[in-house]
Formats: C-alpha cells, structure tokens, sequence
C-alpha cells in the first residue's frame, strides 16, 4: 500500500484503486480546491485507468467549486476509461449533493469498505 500526503490530501494505494481523503473539514478556499483539482487531476493522468474513491469521511463544508471540480474529476476519470466511486459523505453534505443532483451523476457509498467492493475486479 503506497501512500502520500500533500496539505490538502491525504492518497493511498491499495491494489489498483487510490484512495483520496481530505485534510480539511472545510473545502471553502479557491486556491485550496484549484491544488486540489490539479492534484486529482494529476494523478488520473498517471494512473493510465484511474480506479478512484474519494472519502469524504472528515469534510462538513464545501464550496459549489469544489462540486464544480468533482464534476472534472469524474469527467476526466470517465474519459480515461476508469472508475470513481465517492464515500463517506456527512448527512448536512449529502443534502449538497441532492441539491445540486450529484447524486445522480456520481456513485456514491455510505463508507470506503462497501465501495471498495464495488470496483470491478
């Protein structure tokens, strides 16, 4: 299992899939999402077919940029033939995520164990 930590994310390998956590509770600041952005983004591109699952298990808040750069994430996971699978998400967030009807777009688990089993082997 490879692991690395950056100010905003914390990502683990297990297998084939990268596991993405976030450092903050709150995703409010630009400059922190535009990192961010770059750093999913970045990753996808090295990983040939990205198997992803973010974990939303710390974060209470987010700002509509940082939906906006889940869309591009999942986007470019989509385009890259790969997978992405979202976990974890606080009730006061998911209400967000249903707002916003992401919820439809992305595949969503309640915790990291059940969409890790979800990956397609």
């Amino acid at each position: 299992m490879a692991e690395s930590k950056s100010g905003s994310l914390m990502i683990q390998r297990i297998g084939d899939v990268h596991i993405i956590e976030f450092m903050e509770t709150n995703i409010l600041d630009q400059i922190v999402i535009e990192r961010i952005k770059e750093e999913m983004l970045d990753l996808i591109e090295r990983c040939g077919v990205p198997k992803l699952l973010i974990s939303f298990e710390n974060v209470k808040h987010i700002s509509s940029a940082m939906l906006g750069t889940l869309m591009a994430v999942n986007k470019s996971v989509k385009n890259a033939g790969g997978e992405l699978r979202v976990s974890s998400i606080d009730k006061n967030l998911m209400e967000v995520f249903k707002l916003t009807r992401l919820d439809k777009v992305l595949k969503i688990f309640k915790n990291s164990t059940e969409a890790m089993n979800k990956f397609v082997k």
